[in-house]
């Protein structure tokens, strides 16, 4: 019969084992607690991806993508590390602008990608992603696919060429 010693030793073997392998598992996920993981995952899936920081000093990232630069800004974060949020922000620089009920229609009729205009009335996308930790290669290539196609969408309905 074992021993209650040999019993814990057995199962903090095992712990120490099964975190070796989600350690392992995590190295090839992205996370907004790991920015170098969103850069990483960016470029593994053919993009520019320049790691910096934003006004308050947490990580973020720039990108660019069917001739759109675009920003990865980080929420939720710690003394600007161990962030938990992403959001994915493209802007057009139009000479008129845009019209209200153009950017209604896109919120209307889209799920994926929230418009808004800035202080010069030119339209600007965004997607906020709360709890993005742990996300594998191929979900994040899956985000990024939809991301790249709603910019595509987004400059053809916002009339940028």
């Amino acid at each position: 019969m074992k021993q209650w010693g040999d019993i814990m030793r057995g199962s903090f073997l095992c712990a120490v084992l099964l975190s070796g392998l989600a350690t392992h598992a995590s190295a090839q996920s992205a996370s907004a607690a790991y920015p170098e993981s969103i850069v990483a995952a960016l470029q593994a899936n053919g993009l520019k991806a320049v790691l910096g920081t934003d006004s308050r000093g947490d990580p973020k990232i720039t990108s660019a993508a069917e001739g759109l630069n675009f920003s990865i800004f980080f929420y939720g974060c710690s003394n600007n590390a161990t962030c938990k949020d992403i959001q994915f922000i493209a802007g057009l620089d139009l000479a008129n602008g845009i019209d209200t009920p153009a950017l209604e229609e896109w919120n209307k009729s889209k799920i994926l990608g929230m418009a808004y205009r800035d202080a010069d009335n030119d339209p600007f996308i965004n997607h906020y992603i709360a709890g993005f930790d742990g996300v594998s290669e191929s979900s994040f290539a899956r985000l990024l696919n939809r991301w790249t196609l709603i910019l595509s969408e987004f400059k053809q309905a916002m009339g940028f060429s």
